[in-house]
């Protein structure tokens, strides 16, 4: 396959309008269906107007792209910006214009739903939904399936679906639902041994549940304390998974930590060793490898601008990480990636650079070579 940049996009956008998700819901259930997203997409942008906080963030260049639904104009959007290929997890309507915007609904909303059967069809839908962007252009759009968690037989069942259909990947909350065991009991092995089996890694998106793990008061609009924390809430979780599994029980198991920055990595892995070397770990929990062992082989994270993190990108791997625009949200790159990843990386050999802009994702996602 030929590229034509030479940079992928590790963690992208789009939204599932309600209308591509209604066209994959059996005709029995389309009532209910369009019942559903009436009640749930009102209280974004695309659907009933601005919020305090998008008022303040609405002015952004990719702000109101049609890119963000429209997968033909996805395309285009990728050509002026320089992106061979997007890896393109679900959001809300909320990044639209105030008008003029069909109404869409993040995905991963669809877990919340009650009714066991319910939620099955309108997942189902969903990710067939992603699909329609997989047969436009399978090398070029590959968007991440959602995976509910429970039941595990429903989540091993859709990982081979979703497999069979072409998808690169998946994802899951980032923390077990409440009252459930953590990922680390062996209730949830069945989800680690389908992922494998059918060579689909498993994604930990920011803000997919990390709400469970911090409640925090924030009286300014936009909530800027509470959005800087995040990334570190995520070291929780990557914590979890380094000291207890699944990542030393299973070997060949991949991980992703989406948007959650690179440069508290380093400093956490570190400090996870030194735990295990001082504390007498390796004794008493009978493991004979440091916790990072298994984030060099277990793995990868992505990032937008985190100079912090590529100036330690020898502590934690080149192999390890891969950059973002994060196309549509205000943070993003575009239009103008290419010019941000030159002065980006403008410290870095080559060797790095391609890596971390293209290689890794080409690599993990078993695209084309070049």
């Amino acid at each position: 396959m030929a590229y034509e940049f030479g940079t992928i996009s590790a963690d992208s956008h789009l939204t599932i309008i309600n209308t591509a998700l209604l066209s994959h819901v059996p005709a029995a259930h389309q009532d209910m269906a369009k019942e559903y997203l009436s009640t749930r997409t009102g209280d974004s942008i695309g659907s009933s107007g601005t919020t305090q906080e998008s008022e303040e963030e609405q002015f952004w260049p990719a702000m109101g792209r049609k890119g963000q639904y429209d997968p033909v104009e996805r395309l285009k959007d990728m050509d002026l910006d320089g992106i061979d290929v997007e890896v393109l997890y679900t959001q809300g309507d909320k990044y639209m214009m105030p008008a003029g915007d069909p109404p869409g609904i993040d995905g991963m909303q669809l877990l919340q739903i009650e009714d066991q059967t319910f939620r099955e069809i309108m997942l189902t839908a969903f990710n067939d939904a992603l699909g329609d962007w997989i047969d436009l252009a399978p090398n070029r759009l590959v968007p991440m399936g959602i995976v509910p968690l429970l039941p595990i037989e429903s989540a091993v069942a859709e990982i081979a679906r979703l497999a069979a259909k072409g998808f690169k990947g998946v994802r899951i909350s980032a923390v077990p639902p409440e009252g459930e065991p953590p990922f680390w009991n062996e209730r949830w092995n069945p989800l680690w041994e389908a992922a494998i089996d059918h060579e689909l890694p498993i994604h930990l998106h920011l803000g997919a549940g990390l709400d469970s793990l911090a409640k925090i008061d924030d009286p300014l609009p936009g909530r800027p304390l509470y959005k800087s924390l995040p990334p570190l809430m995520m070291s929780q979780v990557l914590g979890a998974f380094l000291l207890y599994g699944p990542a030393k029980t299973f070997p060949n198991l991949k991980v992703g930590l989406v948007e959650a920055g690179i440069g508290w990595i380093p400093y956490y892995l570190e400090r996870l060793d030194s735990q295990w070397a001082r504390h007498s770990y390796r004794e008493r929990h009978g493991t004979a490898e440091p916790p990072s062992t298994y984030w060099h082989r277990n793995f990868f994270a992505t990032f937008e601008e985190d100079q912090s993190g590529i100036r330690c990108l020898d502590l934690m791997g080149a192999s390890t990480v891969m950059w973002a625009s994060d196309y549509p949200h205000p943070d993003c790159t575009w239009p103008e990636s290419q010019k941000v990843i030159d002065d980006h990386f403008s410290k870095i050999s080559p060797e790095q650079k391609r890596l971390v802009t293209f290689e890794n994702a080409r690599r993990i996602y078993r695209l084309p070579e070049a």
